[in-house]
């Protein structure tokens, strides 16, 4: 009778909803020219983004967005909260490896030639992700208001305004003015923490969605395309290599190269220079 009990329980919540039977063919899913470490960049993609997302909302619980005290929450979080400075440092180191790894994903999926017929759309949300990816990284600097970001996001800002027609009034949406400001930092922050993710969410939906259609698209040689791997165990134990040294190299990054404390963010400092005035540590912790 106990034997039975998953069973019954397995049958009656796939009569329901069918994730039985998509988890098993997808787990079962046949790979055209056998797997591959090259083909771990999507999930590793995932997997840097899981973090990003957890490491952001832990940060959430301590970030103040305003311009009097963004830069000192942060810095009460990194110094005196329990692996503040950890959770800072993958977000941080995060986002930078996230945006390396899409990168090697988009030209490994190039070189395959995975965006050809009928792959077309799964190669069109992926570029909508890599802009979204850049404006991540765009928003993300200038949050803690230090020197370095705030200088960075002016920079930035003055580019996206100096685009005929319609320059000046991104430039003022951006800033909230005609200046950097609170209106600015804040902005910011909405961008970074709500409408960015919210239309990655979307979009990584959608681009999934339009990859399971078809699947992975294997080799271009038709001899190579006759070896078959599965998903399940020998994908899967890939992407968790992948993962796990993404998650060392994130450890090691944030332990003995935090991001480093530039100073207060000082419009007046026309003379600011990155990695210059920055005081640097080797190794932060409470």
């Amino acid at each position: 009778m106990k034997s039975q009990l998953p069973e019954k329980i397995k049958k009656w919540v796939d009569d329901r909803t069918g994730l039985v039977k998509f988890f098993s063919e997808f787990l079962h899913e046949e790979i055209p020219g056998g797997t591959r470490f090259s083909y771990t960049l999507g999930s590793a993609c995932m997997f840097l983004l899981t973090i990003q997302i957890v490491t952001g909302i832990w940060s959430l619980f301590y970030y103040v967005p305003t311009v009097d005290y963004a830069y000192s929450s942060l810095n009460y979080m990194r110094l005196q909260v329990p692996f503040g400075w950890l959770i800072h440092g993958f977000h941080k180191w995060g986002g930078t490896l996230f945006t390396i790894v899409v990168g090697l994903h988009v030209m490994r999926v190039f070189i395959w030639g995975a965006y050809k017929k009928p792959r077309e759309l799964v190669w069109l949300i992926g570029i909508v992700l890599i802009i979204l990816t850049a404006l991540f990284m765009f928003t993300g600097p200038v949050l803690p208001w230090d020197k370095k970001g705030y200088w960075a996001g002016q920079v930035g800002i003055g580019i996206a305004g100096s685009v005929p027609i319609i320059g000046p009034f991104t430039q003022t949406l951006l800033q909230g003015g005609s200046s950097m400001g609170q209106l600015a930092l804040l902005r910011m922050y909405v961008l970074h923490v709500a409408i960015i993710p919210s239309m990655i969410a979307i979009f990584v939906v959608l681009h999934l969605v339009a990859f399971r259609q078809y699947g992975e698209s294997g080799p271009w040689a038709e001899e190579k395309r006759k070896k078959v791997g599965y998903f399940w165990p020998e994908q899967i134990f890939k992407d968790v290599v992948v993962a796990y040294l993404l998650f060392l190299l994130l450890v090691w990054l944030s332990a003995f190269h935090p991001p480093e404390f530039s100073g207060l963010a000082d419009p007046s400092d026309t003379l600011y220079t990155p990695n210059r005035n920055g005081i640097s540590c080797s190794f932060i912790r409470p």
